[in-house]
C-alpha cells in the first residue's frame, strides 16, 4: 500500500546534535518536533531537507517515515541526494521538492476511473439525456437541463389542459402562452382516440321523458264488486179498483150474477181492493273494466352525478 505523503508549513528547526552518513535517525531541538507532520511507520512519511548551516551550500533530502516527538526515523540521499554526516544546528525543514511534486503528479494521473462505489478521476460530459452513471456534468450541461427544466413549452405543450383548485389564469401566470377555459357547467368526456372529434359537446344535465324514452306498455285493470243480497221486495199498496157492465132485458147477466128483468141498466163490480206485488232480486255483483287517465305534467329532471367543480384551462396557442 502506497504511503501518503504529509506535509506542514513553516516547520524548520536545527540538528540538536550531529548524524554520520548511516545514521537512521535524528533529532531536532527540543519541542520543534510538533512542528513536523506526524508520520506513522507504514503509513505516511514526510519529506525533509538538511542543509549545512556554516555555507548553506551542501544539502540532503531525507524521507521521515516515523515521528516521535522530536526523534525522527529516516530514510537516507532520496531524490538524487547523498547520504552525509551533518552537524548539531545544520538546518533541517520540510520543504517542497521536485519529488513531493511527482508524487502529487503521479498520484493524480495515476487514481482509478470513479464510479458510485469508488473515488477517482471523472471524465465530463455536456448530455442532458444520458443515463451514464460514471460521468460528470458540465456547467454546460447543468444549464442546459435547467432550461429544458423550466421550459414551458416542453412543460405545457400546446394542446396540454391544465385544472386549478383555485381561480387561476394561465394566460397571466405563463405570459406568452394563450390558453382558453374549457367552459362552465361541463364535465369531461374522453375523445376518439384519433382525435377526430376533440372540443365537441353534447348532452344535457337535464331531461325530458316522452313516449318515445318509454318502453312499450300499457294498462288494464278488470274488478268485480262485492256480492250483496237485496232479498226480497214489495211494491207499495195500490189499485183499489172495480168494474162496469151495461146489461138489459130477460135473464142472468152482468158480472154479480143478480137476474135481471126489465129495461137495460149500467151495472159495477164490488171494489176488489187494494193489494201488493213481491219481487225477488236475490244476491248479485257486476264487473266492470276500464283505462285509467293519464298522469304526470312532463317536467325535465336532473340527470348529473355528484360532483366538484374545478377551473379547467387548454393550451391553444
Amino acid at each position: 500500500m502506497a504511503l501518503t505523503l504529509l506535509v506542514s508549513n513553516n516547520a524548520n528547526s536545527v540538528l540538536a546534535a550531529s548524524i554520520n552518513a548511516t545514521s537512521t535517525t535524528l533529532s531536532v531541538n527540543t519541542g520543534a518536533g510538533g512542528l513536523f507532520p506526524a508520520a506513522v511507520a507504514g503509513q505516511s512519511f514526510f519529506k525533509l531537507t538538511i542543509i549545512d548551516a556554516a555555507t548553506g551550500q551542501l544539502n540532503e533530502i531525507v524521507h521521515v517515515t516515523a515521528r516521535n516527538g522530536d526523534v525522527f526515523t529516516i530514510l537516507r540521499g532520496q531524490e538524487g541526494t547523498v547520504a552525509r554526516a551533518w552537524s548539531a544546528n545544520d538546518l533541517v525543514a520540510n520543504m517542497l521538492t521536485a519529488g513531493t511534486i511527482r508524487y502529487l503528479i503521479d498520484g493524480i494521473t495515476n487514481l482509478p476511473v470513479a464510479s458510485l462505489t469508488q473515488a477517482g478521476i471523472t471524465q465530463l460530459s455536456s448530455a442532458t439525456n444520458s443515463d451514464a452513471e460514471n460521468v460528470a456534468a458540465t456547467p454546460k450541461a447543468v444549464k442546459d437541463a435547467l432550461a429544458n427544466a423550466v421550459n414551458i413549452n416542453s412543460i405545457y405543450p400546446v394542446g396540454i389542459v391544465t385544472w386549478f383548485a383555485q381561480n387561476k389564469d394561465p394566460n397571466k401566470l405563463f405570459p406568452g402562452t394563450t390558453w382558453k377555459y374549457i367552459g362552465e357547467n361541463r364535465t369531461v368526456r374522453l375523445a376518439s382516440a384519433n382525435g377526430s372529434d376533440v372540443m365537441t359537446t353534447g348532452g344535457s344535465d337535464s331531461v325530458t321523458l316522452t313516449t318515445g324514452n318509454l318502453p312499450a306498455h300499457a294498462h288494464t285493470f278488470s274488478a268485480n264488486t262485492s256480492t250483496f243480497d237485496y232479498g226480497t221486495k214489495s211494491t207499495d199498496a195500490q189499485g183499489n179498483h172495480n168494474h162496469t157492465t151495461d146489461v138489459g132485458g130477460v135473464g142472468n147477466e152482468g158480472h154479480s150474477g143478480v137476474y135481471y128483468q126489465g129495461a137495460k141498466a149500467t151495472l159495477s163490480t164490488n171494489d176488489a181492493g187494494e193489494h201488493v206485488h213481491n219481487v225477488h232480486i236475490g244476491p248479485h255483483s257486476h264487473t266492470f273494466s276500464g283505462t285509467t287517465d293519464n298522469v304526470g305534467s312532463g317536467s325535465e329532471f336532473s340527470v348529473a352525478n355528484s360532483f366538484i367543480k374545478l377551473m379547467g384551462w387548454y393550451r391553444d396557442a
